[in-house]
Formats: structure tokens, sequence, C-alpha cells
């Protein structure tokens, strides 16, 4: 399941820029329709009534144990300020980039072998 959601993102992102890029709308006429809406606002649409509340969703649970955590350190006050400028400054998408980077190397070095013990000649620590 893994493998089918890290590439199956992907190709429905690619999928759904060619279909915007692509300037279907000139292709409705030759249907004999001509739609109310651009597709890309209809995209748009679409996505947002699908995926918006998931998204939402995802980002209080991901901001959840941050703002638990502050909130018995700081305040809660001062932790919802704290989550907030992280949510201005773009952090999730920080996180979303390096978790990606992480899961790359953690597969290649599952994929390819990993770092090896290298043998520097001095005993174990437990030795004596």
């Amino acid at each position: 399941t893994q493998f089918l959601l890290s590439k199956g993102i992907p190709l429905l992102v690619f999928i759904w820029l060619f279909t915007l890029l692509d300037g279907a709308e000139s292709n409705f006429e030759a249907f004999g329709t001509t739609p109310s809406a651009s597709v890309p606002a209809t995209m748009g649409e679409m996505l947002i009534a699908q995926f918006g509340w998931v998204m939402v969703l995802f980002l209080v649970a991901g901001m959840a144990p941050l703002l638990v955590e502050l909130s018995l350190e700081i305040g809660i006050l001062s932790a919802i300020f704290r989550c907030l400028k992280q949510f201005l400054t773009l952090s999730p998408l920080h996180f979303i980039f390096q978790a990606k980077i992480i899961g790359w190397y953690v597969s290649n070095e599952i994929l390819y072998g990993g770092a090896s013990y290298v043998s520097t000649g001095r005993g174990l620590p437990t030795e004596r």
C-alpha cells in the first residue's frame, strides 16, 4: 500500500496538471456543450469539496501533539500563536519534503544495502 500511495499521488497530480494545461475548454465545443465555468475552476471546486476537510483534519492532527506539549509548557495562548506562526511560515510543506527525503534514503538503504561495520581495531566498550 505504501508503494501505491507513493506512486499514485504523483500520477494523480500529473493527470490533473495535464488536464489543466491541455486547454480542454476548446474540446468542449466538439461535444456541443459549453461549460459554465472553466476547467481549472471546476477542478479546484472538486478538490476542495472532496479533500478540503481531509486536508484540514490532516494538518490539525499533525499539529495536535505540538499544541498539547506547548500548552503544557508555555500556556495555551502562546501555544496557539506558535502553531499559527508555523502555519504562516509554511512549515508543513517543509516537513512533507523532509519526510519524502528520509523515506527515499531509507528505501535506498533497504534496496541496495546500507552502511556496514568498519573495524577500528579497538575492542568493545564492555571489554576490560
